[in-house]
């Protein structure tokens, strides 16, 4: 049988501005144009570009998933007018003390464009090396 885990990957969501970082989390939501099959109870990894390169940034898990037509006028409005479809309420969100660099993990192998990364899934293992480098000091 297979495990939650295997059923619901986690995703990457890339964030291009900085007003939608500080959106996400002071309203803990994130406005979604890449279609998946989101679920609640999903984790999703923030990336967004610093200084030195994309880098992931924080983490949250999805609290529950609102379409076009559960929205209030005011985000289906906004939905409309940025090509976004759905709207991902969040929980657990955390930003990570230190960034760090997508080219620290092992998806610098893979050599993608930055604007690839959106809406990747990711495997549990992959999972577990990101937030394990998290979890240990880094050298710069």
């Amino acid at each position: 049988m297979r495990g939650e885990e295997a059923e619901d990957p986690a995703y990457i969501l890339r964030i291009t501005k900085e007003e939608w970082v500080k959106q996400v989390y002071e309203k803990k939501r994130y406005y979604a144009g890449v279609r998946r099959r989101w679920r609640p109870g999903q984790r999703v990894l923030f990336v967004h570009k610093t200084e030195e390169g994309d880098a992931f940034i924080g983490s949250a898990v999805i609290d529950a998933v609102l379409g076009l037509e559960e929205m209030s006028d005011e985000d289906r409005r906004l939905c409309e007018q940025q090509g976004w479809s759905k709207l991902l309420l969040l929980r657990n969100l955390r930003r990570f003390k230190e960034a760090l660099r997508v080219r620290e993990t092992p998806l610098a192998k893979r050599r993608l464009p930055p604007r690839a990364l959106h809406g990747m899934p990711v495997t549990p293992a992959l999972l577990r090396s990101i937030l394990g480098r998290l979890e240990k000091p880094r050298r710069r």
